[in-house]
């Protein structure tokens, strides 16, 4: 990584600021229902516009499918560390668009 600054923390430490190249960097992992999958996929559209799904894994005991995805929303994971999950809600504005409204780390990772 070349870095010049340090401008965000991890558990681990410090973490370099990140140019557009360590986008790679930029993990997260988070669940979808697959009744949202099945029912409502449209809602997903803004959801997966802002990332690049690299795994994707059915979580039968939670009856959703958990992706691993990278994203400028997401905190830069030091190599060798767990991507964190993260818990995405949805908001529907006066017209009936659905946007992402928050990314946050979930506290049941």
């Amino acid at each position: 990584m070349n870095a010049t600054s340090v401008d965000e923390t991890h558990e681990n430490g410090p973490v370099p600021s990140v140019g557009t190249g360590d986008l790679v960097r930029r993990l997260g992992r988070f669940n979808v229902s697959r009744w949202l999958l099945r029912e409502q996929p449209e809602q997903l559209k803004p959801l997966f516009a802002e990332m690049i799904v690299v795994e994707a894994q059915m979580r039968w005991e939670r009856d959703s499918v958990e992706y691993l995805a990278m994203s400028d929303r997401f905190e830069v994971v030091p190599e060798a560390v767990m991507a964190p999950l993260y818990e995405i809600t949805f908001k529907r504005d006066e017209d009936g668009r659905v946007t992402m409204h928050e990314v946050s780390k979930s506290i049941f990772a």
